[in-house]
């Protein structure tokens, strides 16, 4: 079966929707950014929790993603070359069309009421395949489960030029202005290059390296990366991986960021502003976070903490607010006031390793004593 036999026949036979290839305006409905690149799903505020795998790297299996609680899902197999998949779907390859495998993806991510960031082929795109592109685009945009295309992963260190990432994105948008374009930067230094290359900009700062690193940094770097996509929303990529064996895979001690760590980072970035959460862990081969219990009873914690908070965290920042709160203590910690229901939430972590005791001095009348943990995070109404 060929691939337009596959996709008009053998999906609609099971239910499938969207195989029009025409704009859909249902779904123009469904998907749009509020003014504050706030996810509008059926005009009501969606924050999306993500991650860049399944645990277990089975392709079509989202078990563990949704018993997890996230909402988002995504799979580096059709980002990467032929001989690269089997790493993206427990070893096994798949001998098929890919665009017919990312099909069956979107359906299957649809049935287990999940999002999906989807990349584009990295090939397509290294050999300025626009023609692929557009039929890549063209036969997906529809599916229910696409909520952002995943234009590219850090190409300002994978070598995609500015020129060439903002001919894919403009191809992309034309053939599907629905669904935001997203992009994720590694090296802030270099963002500003890619401007209009994209609608969404993601940020993976990795502090832990190691037993070393500084938490502290993350919140520094998001803010400086705001400076370099102006007005474009952010989305912040969170640690959950030891970035050490990226470089050593035969290592065997390995050092994952802590749960409070991983926390941590997770409200720095929603204190500095990120309309997204997503989490990066290792491909299995390399660490199965499953076999690290801890670590991932933590994970899921701290997504089911989110998905609890997500109507706050949907709200609007408070920033006249947020600027007039006042610490005793010299760190000056991360903070921020979210409005929801007229309601003020105050958002404060600790991104230190050293107890720290301060006054919140709201009002000239009014104050409140805080006293946070190494890494600890405090969501409170004031």
């Amino acid at each position: 079966m060929n691939r337009r036999e596959f996709l008009l026949g053998s999906l609609a036979g099971a239910g499938a929707v969207g195989l029009n290839l025409g704009c859909n305006s249902k779904l123009e409905k469904q998907v749009r950014l509020r003014d504050d690149g706030v996810f509008l799903m059926n005009g009501n505020p969606f924050y999306p929790i993500g991650t860049y795998r399944d645990p277990r790297d089975t392709l079509m299996d989202f078990e563990s993603v949704r018993q997890a609680g996230f909402n988002l899902a995504h799979s580096y197999y059709f980002e990467s070359d032929l001989s690269e998949q089997p790493n993206h779907n427990a070893g096994e390859a798949i001998n098929e069309d890919v665009i017919i495998t990312a099909k069956k993806y979107l359906y299957e991510a649809n049935k287990k009421r999940l999002k999906v960031f989807m990349g584009l082929p990295r090939e397509m795109i290294r050999n300025e395949d626009l023609e692929g592109i557009k039929e890549y685009v063209s036969f997906l945009k529809n599916e229910p489960s696409l909520l952002v295309w995943y234009l590219f992963d850090e190409p300002e260190i994978h070598h995609a030029s500015p020129s060439l990432m903002r001919k894919v994105k403009n191809i992309v948008s034309e053939i599907d202005p629905i669904h935001p374009t997203l992009t994720v930067f590694s090296n802030i230094k270099r963002v500003k290059y890619y401007e209009d290359s994209y609608d969404i900009a993601g940020f993976d700062q990795y502090p832990i390296y190691g037993n070393e690193g500084d938490v502290n940094s993350v919140k520094e770097t998001l803010e400086e990366s705001k400076k370099q996509i102006g007005n474009n929303p952010f989305w912040h990529i969170v640690q959950a991986h030891d970035l050490t064996k990226h470089y050593d895979e035969n290592k065997d001690k390995l050092y994952l960021p802590s749960v409070e760590q991983i926390k941590c980072m997770t409200y720095l970035g929603i204190i500095s502003g990120a309309k997204a959460t997503i989490y990066y862990w290792s491909p299995s081969y390399l660490c199965n976070i499953l076999e690290y219990p801890k670590i991932w009873k933590g994970i899921c914690s701290i997504v089911q903490e989110l998905n609890e908070i997500s109507p706050i965290l949907t709200a609007r920042d408070d920033i006249d607010l947020t600027n007039r709160i006042r610490l005793s203590d010299p760190e000056n910690l991360p903070l921020l006031v979210k409005n929801y229901e007229n309601n003020p939430y105050l958002f404060i972590t600790n991104p230190f390793e050293k107890t720290i005791k301060t006054s919140l001095s709201l009002s000239k009348d009014k104050e409140r004593e805080v006293s946070l943990r190494p890494y600890e995070v405090r969501v409170m109404e004031i």
